[in-house]
């Protein structure tokens, strides 16, 4: 049994701070499997990573009125100038807004506005893995400054896709990996409040 005090993590991100509250308990999750969980979900390479940080802490759950024990992460990965600070429950693996409640059901303030689905941008890729050409497709709830470039995960940018003001509406941008080498590759999207990195697989 460990006993978790809530400190200056919960201060500084207004998670409910509340000095002096404690939670005795054991995390199910460790930190390799929070790490895995993490990676999967921001659609992140291990090797591109360069920070990958972990704190116990409590956070408080407005389901279910009490504490909870959780993971305190910051992740950086400057390949694709990412960078983000994170809880998770270390009994569910769930990863958590400031109010104790799954990603998937409300917005997360620290990463994501907190505007309705439909006001946010949407990215997708097709298809993927590729050879040698894919379809990058997003769409825009209102004109943007959209960035969209592809990097190999040493961080090196092979390409520049988009850069510039893009009206609302669908769009879709043809990437070439004729003159790359096979493996694996990463997208930066980028708009007016929101941000996305993902995974391509370029197979020859």
């Amino acid at each position: 049994m460990m006993l978790i005090k809530s400190g200056g993590i919960l201060q500084k991100l207004n998670y409910n701070f509340q000095p002096g509250v404690s939670v005795d308990t054991v995390p199910v999750y460790d930190q390799d499997q929070i790490k895995s969980i993490l990676l999967d979900h921001y659609s992140l390479p291990e090797e591109s990573v360069t920070r990958f940080s972990f704190e116990l802490t409590v956070y408080y759950s407005s389901k279910t009125e009490s504490w909870h024990m959780a993971w305190y992460s910051l992740i950086e990965c400057p390949a694709v100038s990412f960078s983000v600070r994170v809880l998770t429950d270390a009994h569910t693996g769930t990863i958590l807004n400031d109010y104790g409640v799954p990603v998937d059901t409300e917005p997360d303030s620290l990463h994501v506005t907190d505007k309705d689905d439909e006001l946010i941008p949407s990215v997708s890729v097709f298809p993927n893995p590729f050879n040698p050409v894919t379809t990058i497709s997003f769409s825009l709830p209102q004109t943007s400054h959209v960035s969209l470039a592809v990097y190999s995960v040493s961080g090196q940018k092979v390409a520049t896709l988009v850069a510039g003001f893009m009206p609302a509406g669908t769009h879709a941008v043809v990437f070439d990996g004729s003159s790359l080498s096979s493996g694996l590759y990463l997208y930066r999207f980028e708009a007016t409040g929101f941000a996305k990195t993902g995974k391509i697989v370029l197979v020859k």
